[in-house]
């Protein structure tokens, strides 16, 4: 306006609004609600898409690890109840020996899995860190 005028003018006024989700702790079902939802940005949604599917897969492996525990822990105790029967019998015996070779048995079973839980530890590692890397340089705006 020039000096001393009186004028009228529009002024439009714009509010941007942020939301902040914590990815790593967050439920797999949310991301994936998020990551389709249609009222997300698109931009939001691609970038929603890539740890949707890695925690996913983050979360399989971890499943797959404590199985693969529980199993050697199974074993072990399984372990524990042969020895206690190998005590009780004749170290000459039919039956300690049959106890004998099922005791190595299951020492090579444990030691096939143990190689399986430190393979599998890796990968969950692996995982966790590219999932973790991807979320500390992604920003959407």
């Amino acid at each position: 306006m020039p000096a001393e005028k009186t004028g009228k003018f529009e002024v439009k006024e714009e509010r941007i609004d942020t939301q902040a989700i914590g990815i790593m702790p967050c439920d797999i079902g949310q991301l994936q609600v998020f990551a389709t939802n249609g009222q997300i940005p698109e931009k939001v949604r691609t970038a929603l898409a890539r740890p949707s599917s890695a925690r996913t897969a983050l979360s399989i492996a971890e499943r797959e690890l404590n199985d693969l525990q529980q199993r050697i822990q199974a074993l072990r105790r399984e372990q524990k109840d042969i020895r206690d029967n190998m005590g009780a019998l004749d170290r000459k015996s039919q039956g300690y020996e049959r106890f004998e070779k099922k005791l190595l048995d299951s020492e090579t079973q444990i030691e096939t899995l143990q190689k399986q839980l430190d393979d599998k530890r890796e990968g969950v590692t692996k995982l966790r860190k590219d999932l973790e890397d991807y979320l500390g340089q992604l920003s959407v705006e």
